[in-house]
């Protein structure tokens, strides 16, 4: 049996059926590192995050736990977290 290896930049691209997808998937794993790290840094428990963010505590355990395809870049809730982040600060490389 011949096995080939198709070679990819990241996980998002051998996840992902198209370079869109896989960008949006590179873009919500950043944001959502980022929040689990203000959170972590701020010494938030879920439910003070959650309240900070107006948001449910179930819907910041889904994110802390990396929940991806529950988290989606049209909600407004994960820009909530943050004042004055910048589209380059979340997707610095696309």
């Amino acid at each position: 049996m011949d096995k080939t290896s198709v070679p990819f930049s990241s996980v998002w691209d051998a996840l992902a059926d198209t370079a869109e997808e896989a960008a949006n998937l590179k873009v919500r794993a950043g944001l959502m590192r980022m929040i689990a790290s203000l959170i972590q840094e701020s010494g938030w428990t879920q439910a003070a995050a959650a309240e900070h963010c107006g948001i449910t505590q179930p819907r910041i355990d889904d994110l802390l736990r990396g929940r991806i395809s529950r988290f989606s870049l049209d909600a407004k809730e994960p820009l909530q977290f943050f004042d004055g982040v910048t589209r380059g600060d979340v997707m610095p490389s696309l």
